[in-house]
């Protein structure tokens, strides 16, 4: 297992394909939210962490094509038995 000490995380993070993760271990919650203010936030990434280790993983496009299709079908269901399923959710 190869060990690298990085502190460029946008860098690290706009290289992973499509579909990938990186598992971080052992960092702190500082690190954490160091992560998340250097990446900032971005369509198509998720960024967790467990009280031990970062996950950042990216969606790939087909992941983009279910979520469409389902809202689209929340959508028309709702539409049509005139009953509102979920909350409504923005995106930005």
């Amino acid at each position: 297992m190869t060990t690298v000490t990085a502190t460029n995380y946008h860098e690290i993070v706009s290289q992973l394909p499509a579909g990938s993760e990186l598992i971080l271990r052992r960092q702190t919650f500082e690190d954490y939210e160091e992560i998340l203010e250097d990446v900032g936030e971005a369509s198509g990434l998720r960024i967790s962490y467990n009280g031990e280790n970062v996950k950042i993983w990216t969606l790939s496009a087909r992941h983009e094509k279910y979520v469409r299709f389902f809202e689209m079908l929340t959508t028309t269901l709702s539409l049509k038995f005139r009953k509102k399923f979920f909350p409504s959710v923005r995106r930005q």
